[in-house]
Parts: C-alpha cells; sequence; structure tokens
C-alpha cells in the first residue's frame, strides 16, 4: 500500500526532475542535465500518481541509493549542484547492475517531488518565524504588546492546506452553504465549543475580542493546520473579525451566490459589515474554483 494519503497523492507536484540514457551495451550511462523548470509536467504526474497508488518499495535503510535520496532531500535546496551531481551517482548504480548485451537501452528517471506534509512543514516553520518577529517588535515602547491573528492558505490542485491563529476565519461555501472551517481561539470561542452560548450570543457578548492565542507571542505559536478538498464551484473566504462580528452567516452566504463578480462580492460583504457599524477591521479574501466546463 501507499505511504501517502489520497490528498497527497493529488496534490504532489514536480519540484526537480532530471533523466539519465542506461542499460545496453553503455559502458557508463550517457548523463544529462536538470530539467529546469520542469517540463510535460502532468504526463509525468499521471503516471507518477498511478504508481504510487499500488504497492511502493522502500530501500534498505542504510543503503546508498537511500544515503543518497536522504542528501537530496536535505541539500538540493542550498547546494544548486546536489540534484545533478548526486543523480549521477544513482544511475552508475543502476547501470552497473544492468549492464548487459541483452538488456535494452532505457531512460533513468529521477524525480523531486512536493508533497502537502513538506507544505505543512514550510508553514510551520515560517508562522514561527513570524511569530517571533511581531514578538520582538512588540517588545519596543512603539509596538508594544503587539499581536495579531493569522490565516494562511495554499492551494495546490483542488487541494487546499490552510493555518489558522486567533480569531479570524476561514469559510467554505459549497452547494449555497456556509460552513466555518476555522474554530476561532477566543474565549466566546471555547464558550461555543462547550455549548455555553449559541453562535449569536457569542457575536454580541462583550468579551467577544479576548482570544487566547495570537501571533507575537513569547512561545512557539500552535497553528491550527488542516487539509480541504475543494470542488468546482466553491468559494472559499477569508476573513478578520470585522466581518462576521456584523455580518451573519446567511447574509455571507447570499452574497457570494449572487450572480455578480468575484470582486464586486467582496465589495459588498466590506459594504454589508459597515452598514452594519463597522466596528472593526475589516479583511475579505476570496478565492472562486470556477464549475467545469
Amino acid at each position: 500500500m501507499s505511504f501517502l494519503t489520497d490528498e497527497e497523492i493529488n496534490a504532489l507536484t514536480i519540484k526537480r526532475m532530471i533523466f539519465h540514457v542506461v542499460g545496453g551495451e553503455l559502458e557508463i550511462p550517457v548523463l544529462l542535465s536538470e530539467i529546469s523548470p520542469p517540463e510535460h509536467v502532468d504526463f509525468f504526474l499521471e503516471r507518477i500518481k498511478s504508481a504510487l497508488s499500488g504497492n511502493m518499495f522502500r530501500f534498505t535503510e542504510l543503503s546508498n541509493t537511500e544515503r543518497i535520496l536522504r542528501l537530496i532531500r536535505n541539500n538540493a535546496d542550498t547546494d544548486a549542484s546536489c540534484f545533478t551531481e548526486q543523480s549521477t551517482f544513482l544511475a552508475n548504480d543502476f547501470q552497473s547492475h544492468h549492464h548487459t548485451k541483452n538488456a535494452s537501452m532505457g531512460v533513468f528517471f529521477l524525480f523531486e517531488l512536493h508533497t502537502l506534509n513538506d507544505v505543512r512543514e514550510w508553514m510551520v516553520a515560517v508562522l514561527e518565524e513570524e511569530n517571533k518577529k511581531i514578538y520582538q517588535l512588540g517588545q519596543t515602547d512603539e509596538y508594544k504588546g503587539m499581536g495579531t491573528t493569522l490565516e494562511a492558505v495554499v492551494v495546490i490542485d483542488q487541494q487546499m492546506i490552510y493555518a489558522h491563529v486567533g480569531d479570524s476565519r476561514i469559510g467554505l461555501i459549497r452547494n449555497g452553504e456556509y460552513t466555518q472551517l476555522t474554530s476561532d481561539h477566543s474565549l466566546v470561542g471555547a464558550l461555543v465549543r462547550a455549548g455555553q452560548l449559541s453562535e449569536d450570543e457569542a457575536r454580541l457578548h462583550p468579551q467577544k475580542n479576548i482570544i487566547t492565542q495570537s501571533i507575537g507571542q513569547h512561545d512557539p505559536v500552535e497553528a491550527d493546520i488542516a487539509i480541504k478538498t475543494l470542488e468546482p464551484g466553491d468559494y472559499v473566504l477569508i476573513n478578520s473579525d470585522g466581518l462576521t462580528n456584523m455580518v451573519s452567516k446567511e447574509d455571507i452566504r447570499d452574497i457570494l451566490v449572487s450572480d455578480v463578480p468575484l470582486e464586486n462580492k467582496a465589495e459588498s460583504l466590506i459594504r454589508f459589515a459597515n452598514n452594519a457599524g463597522g466596528t472593526d477591521n475589516i479583511t475579505v479574501a476570496l478565492l472562486h474554483l470556477p464549475e467545469e466546463g
């Protein structure tokens, strides 16, 4: 079985690729250069994904092949020659085992792939870096005690990975229904999850702006990170609480499913929030996956 989830397989991208000519009566492989940027990506990804759906081969721990692959993983981003150089070692090793008169000449491919886990690790590292920067600024007199909420979204094909800190929100509108994907890191958010407040009561609660986690704290930030498979026709709404404290989910849904351009939908959301009082910062970002056909 595959050691990647279906979501991770669907979201694979090719980061680097190279091939060398091997086999047959060649004494040594015909070594070629890295193909940068990768070409015919859809063609190769289709075959890689098909292969990943079957049984997977794991290289023997501490084998020469496994050692080389680890070198590529750990050093290719910082050493420009690493990927090409190490691929030649793999090709030569392959050639040494398949150099016979009866062997056919073929192509040795090496791909470095991006997975959702790579994106997740990148998100965690970047969030912590920004957390430290904002914390340090918050120690100065000018920005004393500064902090912020954060929503981050990465979409690869139809796979969305998102990170959430604070009480801003990410919502999904699908088939005319609004679903909140994130849980507020706030006092009233905890009370809603505990069943002690309704969502309408939380919107009007005098302590609704007390958050329990933010970017800019001394301790490492613990973001909520999750994956969602998107479908054609979906809308993703990313917003500060200045919108959702003033505009109901029903009104948000009605605006987003209306037959107006995407830019006008965002403007309408902000206008509704301002007309309702506009007591806080109102930030809105919209993502739409067009219908097929």
